[in-house]
């Protein structure tokens, strides 16, 4: 039996880095036999991701201009679900009507392309495709499914599972697929309550395999001569807050002068530029680093390089930030809002500390300086330590998610 995972853009570019983990782990696994599906080209290949093998299928098919776009929406109208998802939309958030138009135009683009990809394939019963985001794709492999009997299973994160975050809080679709899926596996438990209280999904269908990273069996040294480093990890859009860090450093490194401040932020993004020119103008006793993207193995040699005393992340929306992970692996505290499943990484005044969802920025000063004078700083170290042991350790993560699949799909 053969698994199929439809990525969004890897192996190209630098983004899906929790993918890259999962595939270096099923690269191991000899007993699996997998193909990468890449559903869109982003940048080329980076020469670290160039031992990784793709399907091009995917990308050589395109519903890019308006033209396409709109031809596919009329014959989206053939459907039932789209001509009521139209009519939803119409009725209750009409605003979002041209999500909404997009959403069936691409609905209707893949089911068309994958029977076309079905009329060349063998052994379709034998066939295990496993979507790495619940979009679109997904949506039209679960309406295939009944025709051509391939098992199906998906992975749901954030933005394809939380209508609050989208433009006009709106969810395309979702609502009209909850059957022919054989598992969902939402990356953290909150996100698997919301789904089932969101759009109704079966609870025999979800299951619960957290995402990992990777272990080198190193622990951060903190700093001495009072200097305090803290370190985020994002990308650089409006959503990540960002810039209440930078509003933390202004203020916090003005109350406690004794202390020299280093700020480093991994992640490249539309709002670098801004961010560096706000923080060159507000933090003149701050000691600050934007080093832009670095991909998965100089983020590890980074925090094997440097002694690092905070991680911190200021996010509005998440599901579990594999960045995160990767600070808990090296020992480091965690000081991030109780957003998504952070909450399931970061337990309060263990391994550092949790902010409320609609935090303020005396609230996010005061848990810095927490942990800034904490007297059991090693406590709360190894408490980060042994959240990702227990929790978010690539290797045990993914050798348990990919036995499941075998026991319950694969050898079925």
């Amino acid at each position: 039996m053969k698994i199929l995972i439809i990525s969004s853009t890897f192996p190209f570019g630098n983004n899906e880095v929790f993918l890259e983990n999962e595939i270096k782990y099923l690269r191991q696994r000899k007993d699996i036999n997998y193909e990468i599906l890449p559903s869109k080209k982003d940048i080329q290949i980076t020469s670290n991701r160039k031992k990784y093998k793709y399907n091009n299928f995917l990308i050589k098919k395109k519903n890019t201009s308006k033209f396409s776009k709109f031809l596919n929406f009329i014959f989206s109208m053939k459907y039932t679900k789209c001509r009521n998802e139209i009519i939803r939309v119409l009725s209750h958030n009409p605003k979002a009507i041209l999500y909404s138009a997009y959403s069936v135009s691409s609905f209707s683009f893949y089911v068309d392309i994958f029977k076309n990809y079905f009329k060349e394939s063998r052994d379709l019963d034998k066939l295990v495709i496993y979507t790495y985001w619940n979009t679109e794709i997904t949506y039209a492999l679960q309406f295939l499914k009944p025709i051509y009997n391939y098992s199906i299973i998906s992975r749901i994160h954030g933005f394809d599972m939380y209508k609050e975050v989208r433009p006009f809080k709106y969810m395309p679709l979702k609502k009209y697929f909850l059957k022919n899926i054989d598992y969902l596996f939402p990356i953290s438990k909150k996100g698997g309550d919301y789904i089932k209280m969101t759009y109704g999904f079966n609870p025999s269908v979800i299951k619960y395999f957290y995402l990992g990273v990777n272990d080198i069996n190193y622990i951060s040294k903190p700093n001495n001569n009072n200097i305090f480093h803290i370190v985020s990890c994002s990308k650089l859009r409006k959503i990540k807050r960002v810039d209440k860090i930078i509003n933390l450093l202004n203020s916090v490194s003005k109350i406690r002068g004794d202390i020299n401040f280093h700020w480093t932020h991994i992640g490249d993004g539309p709002l670098l530029t801004k961010y560096e020119s706000i923080s060159k103008k507000t933090l003149k006793g701050v000691n600050f680093n934007f080093l832009g993207y670095l991909d998965n193995d100089d983020v590890y040699s980074f925090y094997k390089k440097n002694n690092i005393d905070l991680f911190i992340n200021t996010s509005k929306s998440e599901g579990i930030p594999v960045s995160i992970m990767e600070a808990m692996s090296f020992g480091i505290p965690i000081v991030a809002p109780d957003v998504g499943g952070i909450s399931e990484a970061v337990n309060d005044n263990k391994n550092g500390y949790l902010l409320p969802k609609r935090f303020n920025d005396q609230q996010l000063i005061n848990a810095v300086i927490k942990i800034l004078d904490s007297k059991k700083i090693n406590y709360i170290k190894n408490e980060s330590r042994l959240m990702f042991e227990k929790k978010f350790n690539s290797e045990s993560n993914y050798k348990s998610f990919y036995n499941f699949l075998k026991s319950n799909i694969l050898e079925n």
